[in-house]
């Protein structure tokens, strides 16, 4: 499931009395978003560097905070694992094209063809009103061109989601049912693509092999593999976290149901272990998911449940 930045929210003309409000505001708008099973948010190639309004990007905002900052670890969450930029068209929709006041809009075409939501940082006062009327006009075959008049939803206040609502509700329906039907054991990490293109964007390899000490690359191991948890539907369990914790060796614990399962991070060697219901070892994981066919003699990869 997808949805959009429109490309009209980006006005590098405009002055913005606050830069902190503006991502603030488009922040928690994603992270809303998220919680109907969204998995991913278009925006365009050079969405990083790209003046939202003047002197702001997600760059210029990530370098003018402190690490520590929430609003900026929010943020790095969101472009780390959600982003899928838009650098080409699709050849199915070459053809087709959606204007917004006559001006032609790449990300309002492809939500136009798929019907999904618009996300808006609101840099635009027009952009306060919940619908977009758009023109769509599509060439036919024979060199004809037809035009069709269509509503696009925009997910531009909080307000708005009532508007949503029961296109988000059926979408959530739809994912319950997909994770009805997973075998958190036989299928532990589902969704590859995903992992792939996070580990990409947030450059996990070269981190890697870079200088870092050990307890980098435990912090890398702990953060990644948190996010590559989540994303694939496991649910961080903080009580078995804690208890299967010592001071010489941590461990984050995950949770899934029917049937149970579990699944911890190997702080050590950067991977997932798979455990039962009843916490014994079955099997190890790279955080590509791709089963490493590790096996062991004695208890001590099993976890106390």
């Amino acid at each position: 499931m997808k949805f959009y930045v429109n490309d009209f929210s980006y006005n590098p003309g405009n002055l913005a009395a606050n830069h902190r409000d503006l991502m603030e505001y488009f922040v928690d708008v994603c992270e809303r978003a998220k919680t109907f099973k969204y998995e991913q948010l278009f925006m365009s190639d050079d969405f990083k560097v790209r003046e939202i309004v003047a002197g702001l990007s997600f760059n210029s905002f990530i370098l003018a905070t402190q690490p520590t900052d929430n609003l900026r670890i929010r943020l790095r969450s969101i472009l780390a694992n959600q982003i899928k930029k838009i650098a080409s068209d699709d050849p199915d929709e070459s053809i087709q094209y959606v204007y917004w006041k006559e001006i032609e809009s790449e990300f309002f075409k492809k939500a136009y063809n798929q019907n999904a939501p618009v996300a808006s940082f609101r840099t635009d006062i027009e952009f306060d009103n919940s619908v977009f009327v758009v023109n769509s006009q599509t060439l036919m075959e024979d060199g004809s061109q037809t035009t069709t008049n269509g509503d696009i939803f925009n997910l531009s206040h909080s307000l708005h989601f009532q508007f949503h609502n029961a296109f988000l509700t059926a979408k959530s329906i739809a994912q319950a049912i997909i994770d009805s039907r997973w075998n958190a054991l036989k299928e532990p990490l589902r969704f590859a693509a995903r992992i792939n293109q996070y580990l990409a964007d947030i450059e996990y390899y070269e981190k890697l092999k870079g200088k870092g000490d050990t307890n980098f690359k435990r912090a890398l191991f702990f953060n990644t593999g948190t996010e590559i948890a989540e994303m694939n539907g496991w649910t961080h369990d903080v009580r078995l976290s804690r208890i299967n914790s010592t001071p010489g060796k941590k461990r984050k614990v995950f949770f899934a149901r029917s049937p149970t399962a579990y699944l911890s991070i190997d702080f050590m060697h950067g991977a997932f272990e798979l455990h039962d219901r009843n916490g014994i070892h079955i099997g190890e994981y790279n955080f590509e998911g791709v089963d490493l066919n590790s096996t062991y003699n004695d208890s001590s990869h099993n976890i106390k449940v």
